[in-house]
C-alpha cells in the first residue's frame, strides 16, 4: 500500500502541477508515457530512455514483470497498471465518484500483456485473459491493493465488484469508467 501512496501523491502532485489533468497513459508527442511524466514527482529525472523501475514500481509481494511492448521501447519493470479509461488526458475533476472508481491497481505482467495499462477487460475478462491467467493480480489474502481516483488506497476482495470475473457488465464497468 506504501509503494500505492507514493505513486497516488505523485499523479496528484503531477495534476496539480498540470491544470488537474492526470497524467496520461499513452505517449505524450511521440515520447513519454505516464510513468516518465511521474520520474521527477519521485526524486527521479525525467529521460525516456532509461527505465523507469525504481523500488516505487515493485510491490514486494508482486515480483514485478516487464513490460516491453514491440515499439522498443523500455517500460521498465512494473507491478502496477494505470487505468487507460480515466487517464487519457482527463481532469481529475471530471470523474463521477472519484472514491469509487480504479485509478491504479496491482497487476501480473507475467500474465503476458505488454502495456503499462489496463482496462475491465484485462483484468476481468476472460478472452482477454493470456494462457487463462488474469491479469489482476489478487496475490494479497486473495484480492488487491487499489488506488482511487481521489488518491486513498484500500484492499478489495478478488469478488469485488469490478474485479470479478462474472458480474453484471454495468456493475463491473462502474469503476472503469470516469462518466458511470
Amino acid at each position: 500500500m506504501n509503494n500505492l501512496r507514493q505513486l497516488g501523491l505523485a499523479m496528484a502532485q503531477y495534476s496539480s502541477d498540470n491544470e488537474g489533468v492526470m497524467a496520461p497513459y499513452g505517449l505524450v508527442s511521440g515520447s513519454a508515457i505516464w510513468q516518465w511524466l511521474l520520474k521527477p514527482y519521485l526524486g527521479k529525472r525525467f529521460d525516456p530512455t532509461y527505465a523507469v523501475h525504481a523500488p516505487v514500481w515493485d510491490c514486494p509481494s508482486n515480483p514485478s514483470g516487464i513490460a516491453n511492448p514491440p515499439d522498443g521501447r523500455d517500460y521498465g519493470s512494473l507491478s502496477y497498471a494505470l487505468n487507460t479509461r480515466i487517464t487519457n488526458g482527463l481532469r481529475a475533476s471530471t470523474v463521477n465518484r472519484p472514491t469509487e472508481k480504479f485509478l491504479m491497481i496491482e497487476f501480473n505482467w507475467g500474465a503476458g500483456y505488454w502495456g503499462t495499462g489496463v482496462s475491465a477487460e484485462t483484468v476481468t475478462m476472460p478472452g482477454y485473459w493470456v494462457g487463462g491467467v488474469s491479469g489482476g493480480y489478487f496475490g494479497h489474502r486473495n484480492g488487491m491493493n487499489v488506488l482511487y481516483c481521489d488518491y486513498h488506497m484500500a484492499w478489495q476482495p478478488a469478488t469485488a465488484a469490478g474485479l470479478r470475473v462474472m458480474c453484471p457488465a454495468q456493475e463491473l464497468y462502474d469503476h472503469w469508467f470516469p462518466d458511470l
